[in-house]
């Protein structure tokens, strides 16, 4: 498995743990020795967010930014993604994947580039930066498994904030709202065109089991 620190495996459905989902969800009959996460980066969950300083060296008065909560983990803080699950199929590039070493002999960060089948089969086609079915299978988000990725956001990243998450931003249409502002968990009916109260926009989604 090559996973980076600031992403995190989560069960969905019935399973209780990835342990506990990969000995009796994952059926090794099925010759599925490749199983790969779609990932997006998260945004920073303004609900778990202070002021901060934007830069305290250069500027330690200046208190516009904004950054996590010290009582607060990485995954609460950056349980605020871009789309509901399931993830968007354009999300296969930055895929991260679990996988039998037997199997898979060599791993790139995101794809299996070489595995016994090649060594098997050297004049097989296999498609380009993916393995053949059912050998490589993307994992069910709604019943197996997804991923959140919590790459942190700097308060720098911060700066405007503001202006560029609020609903009414026509000045800046480039650059895009840094922090998260969620969607209600419970999927209550957000009114007003999606806006809150504080006439921010609604822009990312957490998830029931973080």
């Amino acid at each position: 498995v090559i996973i980076s620190i600031d992403e995190y495996l989560i069960p969905q459905g019935k399973w209780t743990s990835i342990r506990h989902w990969l000995k009796e969800g994952v059926d090794d009959q099925a010759e599925n020795y490749i199983l790969s996460f779609y990932q997006s980066r998260a945004k920073p969950n303004l609900a778990f967010m202070d002021p901060s300083t934007c830069n305290k060296e250069r500027y330690p008065d200046d208190r516009q930014c904004l950054s996590k909560r010290s009582n607060i983990t990485y995954m609460q803080a950056y349980d605020c993604e871009s789309e509901p699950l399931p993830k968007d199929s354009a999300k296969w590039r930055a895929m991260k994947q679990l996988y039998r070493p037997w199997f898979v002999l060599n791993h790139f960060v995101h794809y299996s580039t070489v595995t016994k089948r090649i060594l098997d089969f050297p004049d097989q086609v296999s498609p380009a930066f993916l393995q053949r079915a059912p050998y490589e299978r993307r994992v069910n988000e709604l019943t197996e498994a997804f991923m959140l990725h919590t790459k942190t956001t700097s308060p720098e990243q911060t700066r405007g904030w503001k202006q560029y998450c609020s609903a009414s931003n026509n000045t800046n249409k480039k650059k895009s709202c840094p922090i998260g502002i969620s969607f209600p968990l419970d999927n209550t009916l957000v009114r007003n065109g999606n806006v809150t109260d504080d006439g921010m926009k609604y822009n990312c989604y957490q998830h029931q089991r973080v």
